[in-house]
């Protein structure tokens, strides 16, 4: 038995060292107006306070659910689409499918880099394209009315591919019979692809689908490489707050707070896709 506990004792302890004080640490700043090098004075729930009635706070909050949301639903849908068509036999498919998963393997400040030199304004290649089809150029990154929208578009054209792997997988696990009865019974491909085959892939699916949504709440890297939460704060997520509020404004109150709001969505969220999977059957 000793021995047991010495052999786990080293991972309790990293796990109290990595996660759970740094976790404790940060409820802690929350509740005082710590800002180095000035002591900590232990001022209670005032910052949550403080940031409930902010606007700014809330359009973070909003801008995060929308940009997971529009973000992950996209790319669930096209994810599902492009597994359909990869399922299928054809010739170079091995290929194809290597080279379609390519944005998985580039790191997310590195594509956030790459995108920024596309959407820029003189020399990118996509307001180029956009002259050669007699179409005015777009001020991708700095504008507010497409900052948000121009982030959400690299988030999907990164992790697309994963939803598609995930679907992919989920239509290998089919089993056939069940689709060869639908055909016998004169069911069309229609039909059969979202009355037989979707139901039989949703665990798999599901299970994608959560992971998504908590990364991409998640999200910094793409947003931060791309525009930094400007211009102003309209592409500003809670999370990119968070970092902001410590490192740039050295408001480590508020970025604590903003860090244990940010940790409650997750686990909201987290909490609601475990029940949904209990009720699927999914262990």
């Amino acid at each position: 038995m000793k021995f047991e506990v010495s052999l786990v004792l080293p991972c309790i302890i990293l796990l109290l060292g990595m996660t759970i004080f740094p976790f404790f640490f940060c409820v802690y700043i929350s509740l005082t107006n710590w800002t180095p090098p000035s002591p900590a004075g232990f001022v209670g729930v005032l910052n949550y306070v403080a940031a409930l009635s902010d606007p700014v706070f809330y359009g973070n909050i909003l801008r995060t659910l929308t940009f997971t949301g529009v973000g992950v639903a996209t790319e669930t849908v096209l994810g599902i689409g492009l597994a359909t068509l990869l399922n299928r036999q054809f010739r170079g498919r091995a290929i194809v499918r290597s080279i379609f998963i390519l944005p998985l393997a580039i790191t997310p400040v590195v594509v956030g880099e790459l995108w920024r030199i596309l959407f820029h304004y003189d020399f990118g290649w996509i307001n180029y394209f956009l002259r050669t089809v007699g179409v005015p150029p777009v001020v991708w990154l700095g504008s507010a009315q497409h900052a948000l929208a121009s982030c959400i578009l690299v988030d999907i054209w990164q992790w697309t591919p994963f939803m598609t792997l995930v679907a992919l997988a989920g239509l290998q696990s089919v089993p056939a019979e069940p689709i060869e009865a639908a055909r016998i019974d004169g069911a069309s491909d229609f039909a059969i692809f979202f009355r037989v085959t979707l139901p039989l892939m949703q665990n798999v699916v599901f299970v994608g689908l959560m992971f998504r949504v908590v990364d991409s709440l998640k999200a910094f890297d793409i947003i931060f490489a791309l525009t930094g939460g400007g211009p102003g704060n309209s592409s500003q997520t809670l999370n990119l707050a968070t970092y902001l509020q410590a490192f740039f404004y050295f408001r480590f109150y508020d970025s604590a707070t903003y860090a244990i709001v940010l940790y409650l969505i997750v686990l909201i969220f987290t909490m609601i896709f475990v029940r949904a999977m209990r009720r699927m059957g999914i262990e």
